[in-house]
């Protein structure tokens, strides 16, 4: 169905109509001093840059002590009271995008607005319906084509504990979220 002022659908195609994989699109890749460091050194013993690219990555895919230390520096250490730290230390960098966050520690609830979502909240098909993907997973594959007007993120699945996640993001909605109706 077709809404006033909107007469198309957007489809993104991951799919380049030029070379990726080739040395000028990887020279615009930006790269660690200690990574390049490393690549020195498979240079120094005689690596090939084909040789050393695919050493480094076994590398990493095998290195169990990076993986983890990526994961607890970007997602904390899987304790909420840590996860929540590393949340506060990113929102600045969020805001500073026009991403607005919401959290409440003693539910667990996280309620984000990008400012695309914002902005969907001054149309008039967010007074119409709203639609909620309660299905604990982003299917991507799904091909309704809604606006989404929020995400919360919360858990447990209780009738209190939804509640509870949608009274934050009605907070970080404001009065004049669902077009004027909140």
């Amino acid at each position: 169905m077709l809404k006033d002022g909107f007469n198309g659908e957007i489809k993104v195609n991951f799919e380049h109509n030029h070379a990726v994989n080739v040395g000028e699109a990887y020279s615009y890749l930006r790269v660690s001093q200690s990574t390049e460091d490393k690549f020195y050194e498979y240079y120094n013993i005689g690596m090939t840059p084909a040789c050393a690219r695919t050493y480094h990555q076994l590398n990493l895919v095998n290195d169990k002590d990076f993986l983890k230390n990526f994961s607890k520096l970007h997602f904390g250490d899987r304790t909420i009271s840590n996860m929540y730290e590393v949340l506060e230390n990113k929102i600045k960098n969020y805001e500073a995008q026009g991403i607005e966050i919401k959290i409440n520690e003693d539910h667990k609830i996280v309620a984000v607005m990008t400012p695309i979502m914002r902005k969907s909240h001054t149309m008039d098909f967010a007074k119409e319906i709203i639609f909620i993907d309660s299905s604990r997973s982003c299917d991507q594959t799904n091909t309704v084509g809604g606006i989404p007007l929020g995400i919360v993120f919360h858990t447990n699945q209780t009738e209190e504990n939804y509640l509870s996640a949608f009274k934050v993001l009605k907070e970080l909605i404001g009065s004049s979220g669902f077009g004027g109706q909140s």
